[in-house]
């Protein structure tokens, strides 16, 4: 009789620490990300300096490939944006 007692109170004591079961879950609104055409673009190839270069030709070309590497830059920064919003990155 006492081992019937016994597995009874057990039996109970199991029921009764069952954990809650959580409701259900209901799946995020669709978010809708706007692409840039700018964004997919490649960044332009920086022009080589030739090996006789004149005094002239140093100046215009490295003016030239400040230039190409401003707008790089400025599409990598859309591109990191964009990447951010896709991956709801919470950081600094």
């Amino acid at each position: 009789m006492r081992i019937l007692l016994i597995t009874l109170i057990l039996a109970l004591t199991g029921c009764a620490s069952k954990p809650p079961i959580p409701d259900a879950v209901v799946p995020p609104k669709e978010v809708v990300v706007k692409l840039d055409p700018g964004n997919m673009e490649s960044c332009k190839k920086l022009t080589p300096l030739p090996s006789t270069a004149t005094w002239d030709d140093v100046l215009y070309i490295t003016i030239d490939n400040y230039e190409k590497y401003a707008g790089c830059a400025k599409l990598q920064e859309g591109s990191i944006i964009l990447l951010k919003k896709f991956s709801n990155y919470k950081g600094p």
